[in-house]
């Protein structure tokens, strides 16, 4: 009594045998909780990514992107640690700017590059992507070390998962 508001209340009142109302939100309330699975990185991502070296010529780069179907290809130095990222756009622009003159990748790269690691929540990946207007992230252990990219096609993929779940 003094805490109804509204007809809903009523029919709640008619419909719940006294007593059993706040059972049963605490009920629903902890199996929503139970259901609620966390979306990791590491189940969405690609894994493995191909990769290419800072020092190889960027008409490399853009031959692999064409041969793959690519849009971003992280750069790795020699040490086989992620320093930078390419997007097929970039080398578009490279290729107006130099031409046929040879350049690294290390010079059209953007880095610093953000790396995420494959156990962070997805809706992380997204905040970054979204505030950084970037397509994709490398996955990193250790923030240094590749283990996957995760794209936007990735992220459509888990959207497509949840309202399949709905």
């Amino acid at each position: 009594p003094g805490k109804c508001l509204g007809q809903s209340c009523k029919l709640e009142r008619n419909l719940i045998p006294k007593g059993n109302f706040r059972s049963i939100v605490k009920t629903r309330d902890r199996d929503h909780h139970h259901r609620r699975i966390r979306m990791l990185v590491r189940k969405y991502m690609s894994p493995s990514p191909v990769t290419i070296r800072d020092d190889a010529d960027y008409g490399q780069a853009f031959e692999i992107m064409e041969t793959r179907g690519l849009h971003h290809l992280p750069v790795v130095n020699a040490e086989d640690v992620v320093v930078g990222i390419v997007a097929r756009r970039d080398l578009q622009l490279a290729a107006r700017y130099f031409h046929e003159a040879p350049v690294d990748v290390g010079e059209v790269m953007h880095t610093p590059v953000e790396t995420i690691a494959s156990d962070a929540d997805l809706s992380v990946a997204v905040e970054r992507m979204m505030d950084g207007r970037i397509g994709c992230l490398p996955v990193a252990e250790d923030g240094k070390h590749l283990v996957g990219i995760i794209t936007e096609t990735d992220l459509l993929r888990a959207l497509k998962v949840l309202l399949a779940e709905r």
